[in-house]
């Protein structure tokens, strides 16, 4: 889904060229170059996250045998 709108937003760049200066090519570039970075972090974050929280739902299990 985000892949889409990033190439989404690639489309709305490139077709900006036209009638943009050169400075604003150069800051749309950066500024897509920025959000796809993001995005790449985003995702690793989110990941990270998942792992983080199957660990800790083990050692909420363990907790809870030890318990009884």
């Amino acid at each position: 889904m985000e892949n889409v709108k990033l190439e989404s937003w690639q489309a709305r760049v490139d077709a900006a060229r036209v009638q943009a200066s050169d400075e604003s090519v150069v800051l749309m570039d950066e500024m897509l170059n920025e959000l796809k970075l993001l995005h790449e972090q985003n995702a690793q974050l989110r990941k990270s996250l998942v792992q983080a929280r199957q660990k800790s739902k083990m050692s909420t299990k363990l907790k809870e045998a030890l318990y009884e």
